[in-house]
């Protein structure tokens, strides 16, 4: 499996591509929504993990813009330490697949990234 993920903190991004090489998953990390974009031009993904809160614009409408060009082809999971119902409406209603509250687990991102999982982890 192909992740991409996508936070503005070095940190977050970092820690994210980690855990999700420790179960085996193909993880590339960009730190905007316009790097992001440009990705998804020259990379086939199978999941995007998109931080909620990024610099350039916020996870809600970079996932709208990833489904009007490419479609429900991939499983868009929001991620944020921001767990209120307001964040996880409009991740929803932007087309994201599921949430997640950071810190995330990798066994809350093995849930989330499969397609039959939840929508809603650890928040």
């Amino acid at each position: 499996m192909r992740v991409l993920v996508v936070d503005d903190l070095a940190i977050n991004r970092v820690l994210t591509m980690s855990l999700l090489r420790t179960v085996g998953v193909e993880a590339h990390g960009v730190g905007s929504a316009a790097s992001a974009l440009e990705a998804l031009r020259r990379e086939t993904y199978h999941a995007i993990l998109v931080d909620f809160y990024l610099g350039d614009m916020n996870g809600d409408e970079l996932t709208r813009r990833i489904r009007k060009t490419y479609g429900v082809g991939h499983r868009i999971v929001g991620l944020s330490g921001d767990s209120d119902a307001d964040t996880y409406d409009a991740a929803m209603k932007a087309g994201m697949d599921a949430f997640l509250c950071k810190p995330a687990t990798i066994e809350a991102l093995s849930e989330v990234l499969d397609p039959a999982g939840p929508q809603i982890v650890g928040c």
